[in-house]
């Protein structure tokens, strides 16, 4: 090794001479890369470069060479190279015997052609994931190539084939080979071994009583520690956990444990120890059943994939748990295992390990959900049971496993990258978790990204709208407005491009209140132009709502009376019609206002009179609606009324009383004034409801009634909490009421 350094340092050393030096080199590694730790991974990873080298640079890697290659790239888990490094040898022999006539010359290496056949088989089916029928047929061709003392060798692949077959639903060939090769195991060393080949088929095709009995006679004959007691006694438990009738776990277990117990190591040990996980958790010994999978787990990443035990068989095992527990409602329980299936479905197998991770995904959801809907029960359940069945997850937050849920429909997508529908269904699921989870942010992000990448995917639409609707969560209105105006543009004739409109004149009304033109317009493409909403979709409901709070809050009382009249008789039990009813109150009220000033400044004549039957009939209609607005209000106890509805139903009483006093009826006026002024003696609206009592004593020329309610508001100016000031539509303070109130004492008018 000292030498080739320093004969590599060399100024004058050729190409050639450098790459026969590294040839050397890498056969002298080849020796020493056996151990384990960093120091043999790198001795390896040199030994690979260098024999790579010197092959590129036109050097000849004997099959010995080509063996020790394919091992090193096997370490470097570069296994389709290995793969073809082993096949390269084994024709480097096979030219080498025919160049020598058939007598093998020491240069020929591969000793044992046939167990390094073996090995690419089981790295083709372990770790590349060859098809059955690519290993049934290199089987049979190993099958046809054996000779006749290697008993070892045929035994494992009629293993392998009696694999592979049943997997192919081709077990009468199975039946067939076995009977073929009967004679040659009878009385031999591996008897034993080809009586248990003949139990596993029974068990394949079903029959597993009658399997059940010539493992448990097998046994009886067998010595503890004879690898055929674990291959049966693993069978058995299998037989008997999967048995037809009543289920068995504890005595398949007792038969898992029995293997690990005995054989210490190897694949029927590691499969026990999946066998006996399921065993666990159907006797809902969880913690224990986690442990027996990880330990497998631990063992599968030392040992290697081989043909009879690998991650996949893991990955099953856990999935075929992970989904019963899911069936039976037992969230908590399959949440114990999502680490652990987290670690499987890092697989090399894309098709595989996405299983495992959309289980994963759907267990956060499904475990979210249900907490969600147990937040929403507490207040009239009470609160959670931390040691019922939900046990420790009753204390966890659902938006945390939403977000979780999100993560993993997320890494999902990554994996399934290959299948465009697949990957953008997993998009799309993680950015709707997230949303529920109230990482706007972090779901904005996934659909922006989604609608740039897949711009004609079917989802795109949907996409579009979500990202409008997520952008004005978000306060970016005029962002949301952009994505809201490209669904529209892009997908006119689609169910999201049409439900866009509302949302985009939401938008346009709260960036630009005074272009109440462009908000209308919007929304007269969904009430008039639609192609894809009728009246009775809730977007129409929206929009007709919508149209009218913007002309009212515009002031264009006289064109938003039509629209939330049309609103209120179409949809007389949305949720919305309080409020609408009271802007339709409030239209006729202003547009009787209107009016009454304008009779003001008519001439006395027929033209007056008309305006006032007009205004009349105006402040009438508005006082059923307030009174319509009050008695809904009224139906429900005081303290379930939000904010929005006490403003309303303070208004509402303040309102009516309005309308009594314009047309002069100052009486009723006076009534309603005063149980406004009662009902909200907290508020400041209470003074408004006294100084308009005050004007209706003075015109009913009751001075000393007028003189009473002043004195009454200000002891009540005075009374009022600080907060009846604040936050209020009228913006008058204490002090400018105390002023406003001297000055009517002062005035002379009562």
């Amino acid at each position: 090794m000292d030498l080739a350094e320093k004969l590599l340092a060399r100024k004058d050393a050729t190409a050639d001479d450098r790459a026969a030096i590294r040839l050397q080199r890498a056969r002298l590694r080849a020796g020493l890369q056996a151990g384990e730790g960093p120091k043999a991974t790198a001795v390896v990873g040199r030994m690979v470069e260098d024999f790579q080298y010197a092959r590129e640079h036109g050097q000849t890697l004997t099959a010995n060479d080509l063996v020790s290659l394919g091992r090193g790239l096997e370490r470097q888990k570069k296994y389709g190279e290995a793969v073809e490094t082993y096949d390269l040898a084994l024709a480097a022999r096979e030219g080498a015997l025919r160049a020598a006539g058939g007598d093998p010359p020491l240069v020929v290496g591969v000793d044992s052609p046939l167990d390094l056949r073996r090995h690419v088989i089981e790295l083709r089916r372990g770790a590349l994931r060859a098809s059955a029928d690519e290993i049934r047929e290199a089987l049979s061709g190993f099958l046809a190539d054996l000779p006749v003392d290697r008993l070892d060798l045929r035994n494992w692949a009629l293993l392998g084939l009696l694999d592979v077959l049943g997997e192919l639903g081709r077990l009468p060939e199975a039946t067939e080979l076995l009977e073929t090769n009967r004679e040659r195991f009878a009385g031999s060393d591996f008897a034993n071994r080809f009586e248990y080949l003949e139990a596993l088929l029974l068990f394949k095709r079903g029959a597993r009583n009658e399997a059940e009995l010539r493992l448990r006679a097998l046994r009886n004959h067998l010595d503890r520690s004879d690898e055929v007691d674990a291959m049966a006694g693993w069978l058995l438990g299998r037989v008997v956990l999967n048995d037809d009738g009543p289920q068995r776990p504890q005595e398949a277990a007792s038969f898992f444990s029995e293997v690990i117990a005995n054989h210490g190591s190897g694949g029927y040990v590691t499969a026990s120890r999946i066998g006996l996980s399921e065993a666990l958790a159907q006797l809902e010994r969880h913690d224990e059943a986690v442990a027996a999978c990880r330990l497998a787990l631990e063992e599968l990443e030392q040992s290697g994939p081989s043909f009879e035990m690998d991650g996949d068989v893991l990955r099953v095992s856990l999935g075929v748990t992970l989904e019963s527990l899911r069936q039976d409602g037992r969230l908590q329980e399959a949440a114990e295992y999502l680490p652990l299936a987290a670690t499987l479905a890092e697989s090399d197998d894309p098709q595989r390990a996405a299983l495992v991770q959309r289980q994963i995904a759907q267990i956060y959801n499904l475990i979210a959900e249900q907490l969600d809907q147990r937040a929403k029960r507490t207040d009239v359940d009470g609160p959670a049971d931390a040691d019922g069945p939900m046990g420790a997850a009753v204390r966890r937050d659902p938006h945390a496993l939403y977000a979780e849920a999100g993560e993993a429909f997320q890494k999902l997508a990554l994996m399934q990258k290959a299948d465009e529908t697949a990957s953008a269904e997993a998009s799309w699921r993680a950015a709707e978790l997230f949303s529920q989870a109230k990482q706007f942010r972090r779901a904005l992000d996934i659909l922006e990204a989604f609608s740039v990448e897949r711009a004609n995917h079917p989802f795109t639409p949907r996409a579009l709208l979500r990202i409008g609707q997520l952008r004005q969560q978000l306060g970016g209105l005029r962002d949301a407005i952009a994505a809201y105006q490209e669904c529209y543009r892009r997908f006119p004739r689609t169910l999201e491009g049409a439900r866009a409109l509302v949302p985009m004149a939401q938008c346009h009304f709260l960036v630009e209140p005074s272009n109440i033109d462009l908000v209308e317009k919007t929304l007269r493409i969904v009430l008039e132009e639609s192609e894809v909403f009728t009246p009775a979709a809730p977007e129409f409901a929206d929009a007709l709502f919508l149209l009218g709070d913007a002309l009212w809050r515009q002031g264009e009382h006289e064109r938003a009376i039509p629209v939330l009249s049309e609103a209120l008789e179409r949809y007389p039990t949305d949720p919305r019609r309080i409020r609408a009813n009271f802007l339709l109150a409030d239209a006729y009220r202003q547009s009787a206002l209107a009016l009454k000033r304008g009779a003001d400044r008519a001439a006395p004549g027929l033209w007056e009179q008309d305006l006032r039957d007009a205004y009349t009939e105006r402040f009438a209609q508005a006082r059923t609606r307030l009174r319509e607005v009050i008695n809904d209000l009224e139906e429900r106890p005081r303290e379930e009324l939000d904010s929005l509805d006490a403003v309303l139903l303070r208004h509402a009483y303040l309102y009516e009383a309005d309308c009594r006093f314009e047309v002069q009826d100052y009486r009723e006026a006076l009534q309603r004034y005063d149980v406004a002024a009662s009902l909200f003696k907290d508020y400041s609206s209470a003074l408004s409801a006294y100084v308009q009592m005050i004007h209706c004593y003075v015109f009913l020329g009751d001075g000393q009634e007028a003189r009473t309610a002043l004195a009454r508001a200000t002891v009540l100016v005075d009374a009022l909490p600080a907060s009846a000031f604040e936050g209020n539509v009228n913006p008058e303070s204490r002090e400018e009421w105390k002023r406003y109130l001297a000055w009517l004492g002062a005035s002379g008018l009562f």
